[in-house]
C-alpha cells in the first residue's frame, strides 16, 4: 500500500541533490481547506517535525501542521519565588 498523505501533514525526504543550488530537503505537505482562513488572514502556523524511517530504511522528517497557539502569558512576574 502506498503512503498516503493526511491532511495538515507533510514528508520531507533527503534530496538526491546533482548541484549545492538544491535544497538538501523535499517533499509535499497538503493542507486542509480549514487552515485557509489563518492563512489568508496572515496567522502564524505551526510546524512540527519527527525523524522517521521509509519501509526501505531512508530517513525522512514526517511534517504536522497547524495553527500556533498564543502565547501563554509569563507566571514569571519578577517575584524570586
Amino acid at each position: 500500500m502506498a503512503y498516503e498523505t493526511k491532511p495538515n501533514t507533510g514528508t520531507l525526504f533527503v534530496n538526491q541533490k546533482t548541484n549545492e543550488r538544491q535544497p538538501d530537503h523535499s517533499g509535499n505537505l497538503l493542507i486542509d481547506p480549514s487552515l485557509i482562513p489563518a492563512i489568508q488572514a496572515g496567522k502564524r502556523l505551526r510546524i512540527a517535525a519527527w525523524n522517521k524511517k521509509t519501509q526501505g530504511g531512508d530517513n525522512i522528517l514526517s511534517l504536522a501542521v497547524s495553527e500556533a497557539h498564543e502565547s501563554r502569558p509569563s507566571s514569571n512576574d519578577g517575584a524570586p519565588f
